[in-house]
């Protein structure tokens, strides 16, 4: 099934159990996030694959109860970003507009959250994480 079949079921679904209130559905967006980031801070690709699934699930949801199509959310987005100029700073994308403290701010996230990989594994320790920040 293509992608606008599948939104089509996705919205169908939604609809049978009378999923209209965007506000638990932008929390179950949340919930969905919360989880695909701590499925790729452990790296269990399973759980990365079917939280991704779930996010895509739950934004469709949410797309038609706010009324917008994701796929020309998603059209608008890229062409947004399409021509966009930057740099890559600690494997993300910061653009050009961005401030130097912006960047600053992210560079030193993204070190703190290298900081806290354990090097066996490959996962990142979120308690490690909070410990820092609260030092900070």
């Amino acid at each position: 099934m293509n992608f606008e079949g599948l939104k089509i079921a996705i919205q169908s679904w939604a609809e049978d159990r009378k999923l209209t209130d965007p506000v638990p559905q932008a929390v179950k967006v949340g919930e969905e996030f919360g989880e695909l980031c701590g499925a790729i801070l452990k790296n269990n690709i399973p759980l990365i694959r079917d939280s991704i699934g779930d996010v895509l699930v739950t934004l469709i949801i949410l797309s038609k109860q706010l009324g917008h199509d994701p796929v020309e959310c998603l059209q608008e987005a890229f062409h947004e970003i399409k021509d966009r100029k930057g740099k890559t700073v600690g494997g993300s994308f910061v653009k050009e507009e961005s401030t130097q403290v912006e960047s600053d701010i992210k560079t030193r996230l993204l070190d703190l959250l290298e900081s806290c990989r354990d090097p066996s594994t490959g996962s990142i320790n979120k308690y490690l994480v909070v410990e820092k920040l609260m030092d900070q």
